[in-house]
């Protein structure tokens, strides 16, 4: 099967929002991103469809742990 055109379009924000991610999350968001542009269906708790937005929406959801240290100085 030939797949040449995406169908899958970001909004601009997302995009810039997208870099800051960690890559792990970056490469799991590119792979369900290119499953459902290949007609893939996706479901919970990865994606859920969200047709009172749009055709086609999907809530995509990727759990990024956080590491931080709290220093308190008195």
């Amino acid at each position: 099967m030939r797949h040449s055109v995406l169908m899958i379009r970001p909004l601009p924000q997302c995009l810039k929002e997208i870099a800051d991610f960690p890559e792990d999350i970056r490469g799991d968001l590119a792979d369900a991103l290119a499953r459902l542009d290949n007609g893939q269906s996706l479901s919970m708790p990865l994606s859920r469809p969200m047709p009172s937005i749009g055709k086609g929406v999907h809530e995509l959801r990727f759990e990024i742990v956080l590491e931080f240290t709290e220093s308190f100085i008195f």
